[in-house]
């Protein structure tokens, strides 16, 4: 499905719309982005590097500094800030890293609603300092609908902090092989 632009924004802001709310303008040419809009839930918010989202629990607030690339399909890195309830930097944090979560069980990776598996199985977490945390390894394997989620414990603090995404078809969506990205067939 071919979506112009302009629409596209209008659709990625437009929360429980079905692509029926939507109609594209075929005319636009150049300017229409594929994107596998049946595979998002229509919950998903745009990307803005700066975003914050506060964790599950109130505990935490995670400022979103960036994701390098910005979230495609393929491999990505975060920079995050972890704040605690008055806005400060959290040092010396740790980050769950287990490879089984899910919606239930919260950990640190990317995981897909819709074909309820996690991106990859290698993440890794290095703290910069003043509270700035890098993830690695966050993969994203295929269009669709994708959560960023960090879960991290601090001075005996644990909370869950999501940012969920609608991934578009840029191309590159491949599902061969995943298994040393922790992908399994659906």
């Amino acid at each position: 499905m071919k979506i112009p632009h302009s629409v596209l924004l209008i659709l990625l802001a437009c929360v429980g719309c079905t692509p029926s709310d939507v109609a594209p303008n075929e005319s636009q040419g150049s300017t229409d982005i594929e994107i596998d809009v049946e595979a998002c839930l229509g919950t998903e918010m745009p990307y803005l590097s700066g975003q914050t989202m506060q964790g599950m629990d109130g505990k935490f607030t995670v400022e979103l500094i960036d994701i390098t690339p910005e979230p495609t399909i393929g491999i990505h890195v975060a920079r995050i800030r972890l704040l605690d309830t008055e806005g400060a930097p959290v040092t010396g944090a740790e980050f769950n890293l287990d490879k089984e979560c899910s919606d239930s069980q919260e950990c640190t990776n990317t995981w897909t609603p819709i074909h309820g598996h996690v991106g990859g199985s290698r993440v890794e977490v290095d703290e910069e300092g003043n509270g700035i945390y890098r993830v690695r390894e966050l993969t994203v394997v295929h269009a669709g609908s994708w959560k960023f989620q960090f879960n991290p414990v601090a001075a005996g603090v644990e909370d869950f902090i999501v940012f969920h995404y609608c991934i578009e078809n840029s191309g590159n969506d491949d599902h061969r092989d995943h298994s040393d990205h922790g992908h399994h067939a659906h």
